[in-house]
């Protein structure tokens, strides 16, 4: 009997220990892709050139309790919208068939051109990141 509980108390003392490849450290406090704000994705479209005339913050008017965003941008070319949880960005961007990333979307006015779009798109991409 004192054979199995030296034996068991060894095998609990072992698995308490991270293995290989594993930390026993807390996880990370440092922001991520959760901490992508629509402001955050205008400055870069700006700071990477791409037009951002008329940006002005539309939260309230853009972020009802239907679309559940915390935070909307809109500029004379997009709308972009950050929402609490990348699952809810989805679930708002998928029906309307709009880019999304993470936490992040964006609404194209139509004069937009695709490579365009595709610019616009490529920074928020990497901001998101």
């Amino acid at each position: 009997m004192a054979a199995l509980v030296i034996g068991l108390s060894a095998l609990t003392a072992c698995s308490a220990r991270p293995s290989a490849g594993e930390s026993s450290a807390p996880p990370s406090t440092t922001p991520g892709p959760q901490a992508i704000t629509a402001e955050s994705v205008v400055a870069a479209f700006a700071k990477q050139g791409l037009d951002t005339s008329g940006a002005s913050d539309t939260t309230r008017a853009d972020c009802g309790a239907d679309v559940g965003c915390t935070q909307a941008v809109t500029t004379k070319d997009v709308v972009v919208r950050s929402f609490p949880t990348s699952g809810r960005a989805e679930i708002y961007a998928n029906p309307l068939n709009l880019f999304q990333r993470f936490t992040l979307t964006l609404t194209f006015t139509p004069s937009v051109s695709p490579s365009q779009r595709q610019a616009y798109q490529a920074v928020a991409a990497r901001a998101a990141d």
